[in-house]
């Protein structure tokens, strides 16, 4: 298995999307990640210990999608149900 992950491979190996990954390097509270020149990264061990760490498993359920309005020009963006619910409670707190 591969010892760095691109973000998309992070989240596949998560179980979460790479939206959630890309809010969690926002917020604070997600895996450790490495950004040598302008991509990221993740290191196998690093995201094993996170989900260690915070007692959280690699995510099984279906995506949900999210329309995202047209207005803003935005694509569609993939939550999990898990996903969708710590979004809901950061949006709140």
């Amino acid at each position: 298995m591969k010892e760095w992950f691109t973000v998309q491979e992070a989240a596949e190996y998560l179980g979460y999307s790479a939206y959630s990954l890309q809010l969690w390097r926002i917020k604070g509270g997600g895996p450790c990640f490495h950004k040598p020149i302008r991509r990221v990264f993740y290191k196998k061990a690093d995201l094993d210990a996170w989900m260690e760490g915070t007692g959280r498993r690699r995510h099984t359920s279906t995506p949900a999608t999210v329309p995202v309005p047209k207005a803003t020009g935005l694509p569609r963006v993939q939550f999990t149900a898990e996903g969708l619910r710590w979004l809901r409670e950061s949006i709140a707190s």
